[in-house]
């Protein structure tokens, strides 16, 4: 080594320049706390500073670069704090945090390494107002039940996602921004979970955030906007609740839910985005509740493949094409407004299923309830209204149950039935329909 402190040493080592040892620049071990400062630390055999067996220190405005391992590797429940520094172009990771290792890191250049961070066995470290950029693979890797906290900082421009969670790890996200990934924004997997809060994460060339192998993130307050496929992919059991967002003109879906994946949805806007607003396949327990979901080029709601939902007091409008389309699915619909869009209202199709309680329906292009190849419908206490078509339409072996409703000032029928399509209507007024 170039420098060792060990035995509860402290010292002082600035203005410095320590480079070519063996093994590290500096070593610091056994509860020692030096300052260093103002130093560069470069082209070590492993380590440019590592901080072992509770040690501690302060390490501030150095340049730690082109090391063989790691630029800072802090591990054995050691707490260090590193500020105002640049740490880069070290070949695997310009921190390593590992067995229990805290350390907190504050306005900090990180970048051009093949992991910016990584955090691992149980490691739980700060960091705050600070840049990771431009790594090969992961800006920061969290694994191995691991925690941190990561705020006010700017991730971007990494190789693969700007941030990795994995293996149980639960780390906390907020006030940063995410973007420009060559790959994904944030990726959670293997059991991961994580709480991302009052995030940016946006212009990703893959998804904003992927979700998968039964993860468990909470994301809220959070604006996840113009990735280069979906806002939020979530897939293979994981279960997301996701509050007060906003998912904005992604090029395709705003949230995709599948392979029995549970998400609860609330208070958030899903907006503008290039395919439809949310698409549920094969999942059931999901729950969508006080969002506004408008204006996406497809549908504002796709369930299909025996998927189910219960949508709460929500708005769905402007939607190019269904506002909702319930395929071989289930779905309960309560208290929304359901209005503009360019095809059906609400579409039940291929054998679907749906419950559809003190909901308005109106100004649909085409019908306002379209029910249709063997599926079944009941609707209470709702006004469908104003809608181009038949405000209510009904075919091929289809059946509806409609209860204490209004459908009324529709273009054309008020409730039309044809194709062996049967119904009961009970206690509804119809007026003032033009055909």
């Amino acid at each position: 080594n170039g420098i060792i402190i060990f035995n509860k040493a402290l010292g002082n080592i600035e203005n410095t320049s320590i480079y070519h040892n063996n093994l590290c620049g500096i070593e610091v071990r056994e509860s020692c706390s030096p300052n260093i400062k103002n130093c560069k630390i470069n082209y070590e055999n492993k380590y440019g500073i590592l901080f072992t067996e509770k040690s501690m220190g302060l390490v501030e405005n150095c340049e730690i670069s082109d090391n063989s391992s790691s630029g800072i590797e802090i591990r054995d429940k050691s707490n260090p704090k590193i500020l105002n520094s640049l740490v880069f172009r070290n070949n695997e990771n310009s921190f390593l945090f590992t067995n229990n290792a805290q350390g907190e890191i504050e306005n900090c250049d990180i970048f051009d390494s093949n992991y910016g961070l990584e955090i691992k066995k149980g490691s739980n470290p700060i960091i705050i107002d600070s840049r990771i950029y431009r790594n090969n693979k992961a800006g920061i890797l969290i694994s191995e039940n691991s925690k941190g906290i990561i705020s006010n900082s700017d991730i971007y421009d990494n190789n693969f996602s700007e941030i990795e969670i994995r293996d149980k790890s639960n780390p906390l996200i907020k006030l940063s921004a995410i973007h420009n990934s060559k790959n994904i924004g944030i990726l959670i997997h293997s059991e991961g979970k994580g709480k991302i809060e009052n995030c940016t994460i946006f212009d990703n060339n893959n998804h904003g955030i992927e979700i998968s192998g039964e993860s468990n993130p909470y994301i809220s307050k959070t604006k996840i906007s113009k990735n280069k496929s979906n806002g939020l992919s979530i897939t293979e059991k994981s279960n997301v609740t996701i509050d007060d967002c906003e998912v904005l003109k992604n090029d395709l879906i705003g949230i995709e839910s599948k392979e029995n994946s549970v998400l609860l949805l609330s208070r958030s806007k899903i907006i503008g985005n290039k395919s439809s607003g949310i698409v549920i396949t094969t999942t059931s327990d999901n729950t969508i509740e006080e969002c506004e979901i408008s204006e996406n080029a497809s549908n504002g709601i796709h369930l299909k493949d025996k998927a189910h939902l219960i949508l709460r007091y929500s708005l769905v409008s402007a939607s190019k094409k269904q506002g909702i389309l319930i395929f071989d699915s289930k779905g309960i619909i309560e208290n929304c407004d359901i209005f503009n869009n360019k095809l059906s209202g609400i579409e039940i199709n291929q054998k679907g299923e749906s419950l559809i309680r003190k909901t308005k329906i109106s100004k649909s292009a085409h019908s306002g309830v379209l029910v249709d190849n063997n599926s079944t419908v009941k609707i209470e206490d709702s006004d469908i209204f104003s809608n181009n078509k038949p405000n209510i339409l009904i075919t091929k072996e289809s059946s509806i149950l409609i209860r204490t409703s209004n459908i009324f000032d529709g273009k054309q029928s008020g409730i039309f039935s044809y194709k062996k399509a049967q119904g009961i209507i009970d206690d509804c007024d119809i007026y003032n329909n033009d055909l």
